[in-house]
């Protein structure tokens, strides 16, 4: 069957790379909202206000999750991620 687009036409998809991006983008928000859960649990058994103060003495934390997720992002397997 003929492709019906006209030459020079983009699809409305995503390429792979942006695909990429994408999942590399969602595992970050997801690694950073896991450690501002798990820095306001420490916070209340450790009796400190959860606060800016006490989330910025921490700021390593933050850190290690675009760290964790950059290391990790050679290991995805991209058709695996994408399949639903």
């Amino acid at each position: 069957m003929a492709d019906s687009r006209e030459p020079g036409l983009r699809s409305a998809g995503l390429q792979v790379s942006e695909h990429r991006l994408v999942l590399l983008a969602g595992d970050v928000v997801a690694a950073v909202a896991a450690i501002l859960v798990s820095l306001w649990t420490w916070s209340m058994t450790a009796g400190h206000p959860f606060d800016a103060a006490f989330v910025v003495s921490r700021w390593w934390w933050l850190l290690a999750a675009p760290l964790w997720a950059t290391a990790l992002a050679p290991t995805r397997e991209l058709p695996n991620a994408l399949s639903m």
